[in-house]
């Protein structure tokens, strides 16, 4: 996932992948503003992974690979691409597949929850560069962002999309925190050959080590399976059988390109 440096005047260490100049809503500032129908998410084609919640995982299970990022704080995300930042689920007017699930992360946008430096608390902020984001009265079907100096029905359903988000997320963190103590996240590299012989090759990722998580003492499966993370490891551990649909995906996208050409 890539991360970009954020702008004045919220000031972060550093950004979530999509965002590049997001700002705390404010009347005074952005009273004039309005915000579109999220139709076009050709904004996430940048990254070839997504950020997911451990309550997406049995949807997203059935159609993307979910693996968990490295680092001190492993954090799940659902693999979108192959072969350099690019997210095989779109196609040229920004329209996800057509019924498969779009995570969360991508419906927020261009709102997000920020911890501005200095501070516990988590203003709405929204992306000021968002090609959603106009000026009000200038497009048909546009909403205002607020209604005077008050935040807007359209602010109001944001803020509470993002709130519920935020809860989902701290669940998420927990859940990859009992893997991580468990010992159970282990790296992996994935690699395919397609029938002409093609390979593709992925790594940089983390997955649980189905051998170990499979050898915990009973009395860890059966805590698990009350908080619901028995579940959710299951559905990462089936996930993985989307390696070959995401690679499928990956050749007919460049038998495309390569016709066009």
């Amino acid at each position: 996932m890539t991360k970009t440096k954020i702008v004045a005047p919220l000031q972060v260490e550093s950004l979530p992948v999509f965002y590049t100049t997001p700002e705390i809503l404010d009347p005074a500032r952005h009273g004039a503003l309005a915000i579109l129908p999220l139709a076009d998410l050709g904004f996430a084609r940048v990254s070839n992974s997504v950020p997911v919640t451990v309550e997406e995982f049995f949807e997203m299970a059935l159609h993307y690979p979910i693996v968990f990022t490295r680092g001190a704080a492993p954090a799940p995300i659902v693999v979108v691409g192959l072969g350099g930042d690019r997210n095989l689920f779109l196609d040229a007017q920004g329209q996800w597949a057509e019924g498969l699930p779009v995570p969360a992360y991508v419906r927020r946008y261009p709102f997000i929850l920020l911890e501005p430096q200095g501070s516990d608390r988590l203003p709405l902020c929204i992306d000021r560069d968002a090609a959603v984001v106009v000026e009000a009265g200038a497009t048909e079907g546009a909403q205002p962002l607020f209604d005077g100096a008050e935040p807007s029905a359209a602010t109001k359903h944001a803020l509470a999309f993002c709130e519920a988000y935020q809860r989902q997320l701290a669940a998420t963190r927990g859940f990859a925190k009992l893997l991580q103590e468990a010992g159970l996240l282990v790296e992996q590299k994935v690699a395919m050959a397609n029938s002409r012989g093609d390979r593709h090759a992925m790594d940089g990722f983390m997955v649980v080590d189905e051998a170990k998580f499979n050898a915990l003492p009973d009395a860890f499966t059966l805590a698990w399976k009350k908080s619901g993370a028995l579940a959710a490891v299951y559905a990462h551990l089936l996930s993985q059988r989307n390696w070959p649909k995401l690679a499928a995906r990956f050749d007919a996208a460049a038998a495309v390109r390569a016709t066009a050409n």
